[in-house]
């Protein structure tokens, strides 16, 4: 139903480049990994022939009995095929373990570089939030000077600074969240649109809460030596500031 204009029944008629075929049966709906078998129609390798006007075969599936001989399996008809056309990379066989061990292998080294750029971009909103609170610093002098006047203590002042630094990364750390979720939920689109995989976006909401907390964190220890730098100066000399 998803590919017709009308929901398709057992023994309904479709015309498939001009040949009419009868429906003898429908699967079950794969999705996940194996989404792309939910696009395609089975034949007869005659009716296909008819249809695409070649008869070339692109692939072979084979389905083994005991799953724990797929690996030697496939060698063994990889072999068979190179030889019977005498060339050593005449065809592949690929397994479905194999597959999902390249995939990991591309996941580990994603999951590598993301953490690189996490790493990176957490060093830089550190020292965005270090210069930001400085300048708070330095324009607020004054008013640091009055608090102090009239009777706030060095640890009041810090606190203060501290608090404010927390609530900007805060801040940063929600937004940063829901452009995450946003993007995931994109790039999760954009695979289904393009390639008619589909790959769930799954957003934990443990994963989250410890984004916005170690966000929270850095930008509180970010904040540590303006908030301290702020609470150790003089009073008198903070409101003489200008």
């Amino acid at each position: 139903k998803d590919y017709f204009d009308d929901e398709i029944g057992i023994n309904d008629r479709i015309t498939i480049n001009g040949s009419k075929f009868r429906v003898v049966g429908i699967l079950k709906k794969q999705g996940g990994f194996r989404s792309e078998v939910d696009s395609q129609i089975y034949v007869t390798k005659r009716d296909s022939v008819t249809i695409l006007d070649n008869e070339d075969i692109s692939d072979i599936f084979v389905r083994v009995r005991d799953i724990s001989e797929a690996e030697e399996i496939a060698d063994e008809i990889e072999e068979r095929i190179n030889d019977n056309h005498k060339m050593d990379d005449f065809t592949s066989a690929v397994t479905m373990g194999s597959s999902i061990k390249q995939l990991e292998f591309v996941f580990g080294i994603l999951q590598v570089v993301l953490i690189a750029i996490a790493s990176i971009s957490l060093i830089v909103a550190a020292m965005g939030i270090m210069n930001t609170m400085l300048m708070s610093v330095m324009e607020r002098t004054h008013e640091i000077g009055v608090m102090k006047a009239i009777g706030a203590k060095n640890r009041n002042i810090l606190f203060l600074f501290l608090m404010e630094a927390g609530l900007v990364s805060l801040v940063g750390g929600l937004f940063g969240s829901i452009m995450g979720i946003l993007a995931a939920k994109a790039i999760s689109f954009g695979i289904v649109t393009k390639f008619g995989v589909e790959i769930a976006a799954i957003v934990k909401p443990e994963v989250l809460f410890g984004a916005v907390i170690v966000a929270m964190l850095v930008g509180i220890l970010s904040g540590l030596y303006p908030a301290r730098k702020a609470s150790k100066m003089s009073p008198v000399e903070a409101v003489r500031y200008e």
